[in-house]
């Protein structure tokens, strides 16, 4: 059985003048992807390149947006620290809690938590759950909020007597 043969023409139409990707090509033409790229370097045939009448063909990046892709593009990497520009950046989580950016820079930390830190002068410890007194998760003042553990936090949320969450009426 003969191994398949690359033909220059059926290459240059369905690549060049159809462009199919070369997965397709090489599937019509029952060869490896990789014999495709293999094919054209042997034979000295360029990449496709990008189709006429481009809106960036011939152009290139003025050198402000070449200095953002840069800047992204290390931020992205992390070989930059961004720490002295930290200006309290926030968002709220899909949970209805306000994430900011922790003061050095190097993670998202819930504000109701951050808050608390501050006032103990200490981490707070996994098992110690911050509550809001009035239910609102956006009124992040002192005054407003209390540390519970965990236990503590269910009891509260979840009287005895309670089924699910939904508390018996009284009568």
């Amino acid at each position: 059985m003969s191994k398949p043969k690359i033909v220059m023409e059926m290459l240059q139409q369905l690549f060049y003048k159809q462009r199919l990707p070369a997965k397709e090509v090489a599937q019509r033409m029952h060869v490896a992807v990789s014999s495709i790229g293999s094919f054209r370097a042997k034979h000295h045939l360029p990449p496709r390149g990008w189709a006429t009448g481009h809106p960036m063909l011939g152009k290139h990046h003025s050198v402000k947006t070449r200095k953002q892709i840069s800047l992204h593009q290390q931020l992205k990497n992390g070989t930059i620290n961004k720490a002295h520009e930290w200006k309290g950046m926030s968002s709220i989580t899909t949970r209805g809690y306000r994430f900011v950016k922790s003061p050095d820079a190097s993670k998202y930390i819930f504000e109701h938590r951050h808050v608390m830190e501050q006032h103990l002068g200490r981490t707070l410890f996994t098992h110690e759950v911050v509550h809001h007194k009035n239910g609102n998760k956006l009124d992040n003042r002192l005054t407003n909020l209390c540390l519970h553990t965990r236990s503590e936090h269910s009891t509260h949320h979840f009287p005895k007597g309670s089924k699910f969450g939904i508390h018996a009426s009284q009568s």
